[in-house]
């Protein structure tokens, strides 16, 4: 703590009236405070998607995160989309055509379609 004078009342009139004043204190910070970041690595995990095999029967299968995909993994799949045949242009997205040309491949290999499962990479031979 440290004290300091504070104007208590102001002198008034002529002549010489003194101020008076009074003490009081003050507190400071002694340590500034400090910020701690930690950093937490992302994390990924596997969903599951449900497929309809029969109406009374549903298949859960684990699938790739589109998402998660890096562009050259991308191109590989649409190379490899190509050469089986399927028209797709080689950009490194996942776009609409890309998971369009999926679907289409799923459905002529009669496989779960509308998801990048185990099975669709082993039937393209990414896997």
């Amino acid at each position: 703590m440290v004290a300091r004078k504070v104007l208590k009342q102001a002198g008034k009139g002529l002549g010489s009236v003194p101020a008076r004043y009074q003490n009081i204190k003050v507190a400071y910070v002694a340590k500034p405070w400090a910020i701690k970041a930690q950093f937490h690595p992302a994390e990924y995990k596997t969903i599951a998607v449900q497929h309809k095999v029969r109406p009374e029967q549903l298949l859960t299968l684990p699938v790739v995160c589109s998402e998660a995909l890096e562009p050259n993994q991308i191109r590989k799949l649409q190379q490899r989309l190509q050469q089986l045949g399927y028209p797709i242009k080689i950009s490194g997205q996942y776009d609409s055509a890309t998971q369009q040309t999926l679907i289409q491949f799923q459905k002529d290999q009669q496989i779960a379609m509308g998801a990048l499962t185990g099975e669709t990479l082993r039937k393209l031979g990414l896997f």
